[in-house]
């Protein structure tokens, strides 16, 4: 049980992450480039990183629509 705790907080924590990289870059392509490093210095492996940055992606789109729905 501790263990599949510990791999949701993962998951959570690096999807949280990822879309922080996706705000502070400029581009897409140089923040999913830096973030898949850092996961991988931290051991975090790479199909977890690479989900986590999918579905990052995907909602950080998702709310730039709803941003653009909201303004008209």
């Amino acid at each position: 049980m501790a263990q599949i705790k510990r791999e949701i907080e993962d998951r959570e924590w690096a999807f949280d992450l990822a879309v922080l990289w996706i705000n502070q870059e400029e581009d897409i392509d140089t923040a999913r480039v830096r973030f898949l490093e850092f996961m991988e210095s931290e051991g975090f492996p790479a199909d977890l990183a690479c989900k986590s940055f999918a579905d990052a992606t995907e909602d950080v789109e998702l709310s730039d629509l709803d941003w653009s729905a909201s303004d008209r």
